[in-house]
């Protein structure tokens, strides 16, 4: 929207001043100048208000005045808020370690040996000799998928053994 020229033309007369007064009020350059632009504009949206052969500058005082108590309000119901950039910060407690780390491996042939046999067979080749999904199928003669379903079964089954136990 473009304003009638005299208006423009006399709010940027007093630019200066009003960026003078910003920043008495603030103390912070950038914040005063967001308030000038924001009084201008506030200016040009309300210059229907403004009695022509009154003093400008002083109406334009006002509103900037009106404008800094208006953001000094906002910022209070927001509560204070204070830079964490050079706040000191707690360290995380550590996470304890889980119940397997403290596993030995007595107890976990105690629990294999409580499996059902296909399930220990399985989990045996896998977790005590090393070997991979397709070797353990070679070996026992079936199929991937079902050493995968084995060894997911059997390993849910010795957490709840060893849970059991209290290891």
């Amino acid at each position: 929207m473009r304003v009638f020229p005299q208006l423009e033309s006399a709010l940027e007369e007093h630019r200066g001043t009003l960026y003078r007064v910003a920043l008495r009020l603030s103390g912070n350059e950038a914040v005063a100048q967001d308030l000038v632009q924001d009084t201008l504009l506030r200016a040009i949206e309300k210059k229907a208000a403004f009695e022509v052969g009154t003093a400008l500058r002083a109406w334009l005082v006002t509103i900037l005045n009106n404008r800094f108590i208006d953001q000094c309000r906002r910022e209070r119901a927001r509560g204070a808020h204070e830079p964490v950039d050079g706040l000191p910060l707690a360290q995380p407690l550590p996470d304890p370690p889980p119940a397997w780390a403290s596993l030995d491996i007595d107890a976990l042939r105690r629990a294999t040996e409580r499996l059902p046999k296909d399930m220990a067979e399985v989990y045996r080749l896998s977790a005590f000799e090393g070997l991979s999904y397709a070797e353990i199928a070679g070996r026992l003669g079936i199929p991937q998928n079902t050493v995968g379903t084995r060894l997911l079964r059997a390993r849910r089954k010795i957490r709840g053994l060893l849970e059991e136990e209290g290891t």
